[in-house]
């Protein structure tokens, strides 16, 4: 797909306006477009070369946890999250993907519900989440990955274009 091949569809599913080329990146397998007006909620457009994934980026994610999202499959649609190791200490990663504050982590804030996710953590791999949108969970994502706290695969739903 050519850049204004890129562009004539951008401007089919986001705000048109007279995209100013040089503003698009090229990320190899896909166009980014960022927003060239400042639009709340808007960060910009994602669109595969192929033609097969078009995602307007909410404004919740910078360009660079968004390339990471997407390289990861986890902004195409419901995947599964599927933990492939964690520490011993179950707890971070129960606080992490259960969005608990920073300031709350690893006080071990007693929960019915924790109890099903450390039996589910102790037999690995083990699927966390299936068949849901991810996107909510980028940034604990992309920083458990950065920091090595617990190792994930991102696996499309079937049904789901990769």
């Amino acid at each position: 797909m050519t850049l204004a091949e890129g562009i004539a569809i951008r401007n089919q599913h986001m705000p048109p306006c007279d995209y100013p080329p040089g503003l698009a990146i090229d990320r190899g397998g896909y166009w980014f477009f960022p927003n060239p007006t400042p639009w709340v909620g808007l960060q910009g457009f994602i669109l595969s070369k192929d033609g097969a994934h078009q995602i307007c980026v909410g404004s919740g994610l910078n360009s660079e946890m968004a390339f990471w999202a997407y390289e990861k499959g986890i902004l195409q649609g419901p995947c599964d999250l599927i933990i492939t190791a964690c520490p011993d200490d179950l707890d971070i990663v129960v606080d992490i993907l259960t969005k608990t504050g920073p300031a709350q982590r690893g006080l071990k804030i007693p929960n019915r519900g924790r109890e099903k996710f450390y039996h589910l953590l102790s037999h690995l791999p083990a699927v966390f989440f299936s068949q849901q949108d991810l996107s909510f969970y980028v940034s604990e994502l992309m920083e458990a990955e950065q920091n090595g706290t617990f190792s994930f695969v991102i696996r499309p739903w079937p049904g789901r274009e990769s």
